[in-house]
């Protein structure tokens, strides 16, 4: 009963997550009114939960070297601290990666407790996250090139159009479902996995059952910051940039000899295909200022879940509580 209690922890952590996820994924189809809210949240909880069961086992492997917690109630902490720093950074609007959040916030726990902190590891961690959407923009810039000439040769009429985008959408964003699954959730669910004597089949089922409560009370505005705010997206652009982000989660979901298998941030990797289908037009439409903030917080984001952390842990040292 006691450890039920601290996944509590984890079930609010899950919750905050999913607020902000279906956004990442889902955000663009939502925006254009392609697909409708719920049905994106259905999809979203079902291929989450295939990609957590399913997905790479080596990240799940890479995460745990990142992990030293001593018993359930540390656990606990740092699933409250990160799942606040994603409520308040939800709140603002920006897409973010619980998988940058969270190595943010291990590294800054493991630096306040002694524990292991490698920075090269760390080193290579920003550099994954600096290729991610730049690798998910050129990806949607040379498909956006391509189907643009295609359909000045083969022209399609707008009804047929919006059929096959809506269809496209549907696969893709169960791809990218899948893949955040595989990639993101480690993050949440390994810290519980490393202290708690449930099964991990008991503390993944439920971590993604929370992650679908979150999906319900999604934040409006990451759908309206990925879909509008950074550059207006149509239907055909939308589902061209979910796909470059869907590919590029899932690259570094299998760990190939050119890409590691670390988790890396759906909304970096959204944001570089929105960049790309822009740049792909020459640059019109794309909103600086916004695209500045937003790619800004790739940066401090993960560094206050880490300040957050270690001034927690500090500050419980210092009182005598930990």
């Amino acid at each position: 009963m006691t450890e039920f209690v601290f996944l509590l922890g984890g079930f609010i952590l899950a919750i905050s997550f999913g607020r902000n996820i279906l956004g990442n994924v889902f955000g663009s189809a939502i925006g254009t009114g392609m697909l409708s809210f719920k049905l994106c949240a259905f999809l979203m909880a079902v291929f989450i939960s295939l990609g957590t069961f399913c997905g790479s086992k080596e990240i799940n492997q890479n995460i745990m070297h990142y992990i030293h917690f001593i018993d359930s109630v540390q656990v606990f902490y740092y699933a409250l601290l990160l799942a606040g720093v994603i409520f308040v950074l939800t709140h603002l609007g920006l897409p973010l990666s619980v998988a940058q959040l969270g190595m943010g916030a291990l590294a800054g726990w493991n630096l306040a407790t002694g524990g292991h902190v490698q920075f090269s590891d760390i080193l290579n961690l920003m550099k994954a996250w600096i290729f991610s959407p730049a690798i998910a923009g050129i990806i949607a810039f040379f498909i956006f090139k391509f189907a643009r000439l295609y359909l000045k040769v083969h022209p399609v009429a707008l009804l047929h159009r919006d059929l096959w985008v809506r269809f496209h959408m549907i696969w893709i964003g169960c791809l990218m479902a899948y893949t955040v699954g595989s990639n993101n959730l480690a993050v949440i669910i390994q810290p519980f996995a490393s202290v708690l004597s449930f099964s991990d089949l008991w503390i993944k089922s439920s971590i993604c059952v929370f992650v679908f409560l979150g999906c319900l009370l999604a934040s409006h505005r990451v759908v309206k910051t990925i879909s509008r705010d950074l550059f207006p997206l149509s239907p055909l652009e939308a589902m061209i940039t979910a796909f470059s982000a869907a590919m590029t989660l899932f690259l570094f979901s299998q760990g190939f000899s050119f890409l590691p298998a670390i988790p890396v941030s759906s909304g970096a990797s959204f944001i570089g295909g929105i960049v790309g289908i822009s740049l792909s037009k020459g640059g019109d439409g794309l909103k600086i200022k916004p695209l500045i903030w937003v790619a800004s917080s790739w940066i401090w984001a993960p560094f206050l879940s880490g300040l957050t952390c270690f001034t927690f842990v500090v500050m419980m040292h210092i009182w005598g509580w930990m």
